[in-house]
């Protein structure tokens, strides 16, 4: 029964003594070598399903999204673990350039723009890049609705909970994620996106 829960039995010398019994394995972990250090990424469990594809169909995406994710590994580890889960709650798609492939709300403007349904005053339109300065993005996942370009996955549009006159496709950078609201993965905090 024990084995079944994922022991394994093996014999160990503890202490000069020979000790029989079952061990359990620590969960593996998943390094990058980069320039002679190691950098963990947590949660690559969350890209399971994307693997599969990205293996079935020859796919870099993957890979491209795993490199461009060492930097924010390296300087802002809470941002990549917020990311790996928001990608994985939501199975948002990933481009062949490793970029993430979400949504967002606007209502029309004038002029074939169309405006942010919070402040009304960032004209967008198809191809446009909207960003800000990183620093002014609020990186704390304990705080729901703050200062930040905000992005979504599908789901969280359902029941009207957000209404707003059409939802566009946006590409976000990985490095352009800064944080994942803990009581609503369905958004996220980015500092650029491109309509």
């Amino acid at each position: 029964e024990t084995l079944e829960q994922g022991g394994i039995e093996v014999t160990q010398i503890i202490d000069g003594v020979e000790v029989q019994g079952i061990f359990y394995p620590k969960k593996a972990q998943t390094v990058i070598s980069v320039e002679n250090e190691i950098v963990e990424v947590p949660g690559l469990d969350n890209l399971l399903r994307h693997a599969k594809r990205a293996k079935e169909y020859g796919s870099e995406a993957v890979k491209a999204f795993l490199t461009r994710m060492i930097p924010i590994l390296q300087k802002r580890k809470h941002s990549a673990e917020d990311l790996m889960e928001f990608i994985g709650n939501s199975e948002l798609p990933l481009t062949l350039s490793g970029q993430v492939i979400a949504y967002k709300r606007l209502n029309k403007g004038t002029d074939g723009y169309w405006l942010d349904p919070y402040s009304r005053t960032v004209k967008q339109k198809v191809g446009t890049i909207v960003q800000m300065d990183e620093v002014d993005v609020d990186p704390d996942r304990f705080r729901s609705c703050s200062n930040g370009l905000h992005v979504a996955n599908r789901s969280y549009f359902d029941g009207n909970r957000f209404s707003a006159e059409g939802t566009f496709v946006v590409l976000v950078n990985p490095e352009d994620f800064i944080a994942v609201p803990k009581d609503e993965n369905g958004k996220a905090r980015v500092s650029r996106y491109q309509i």
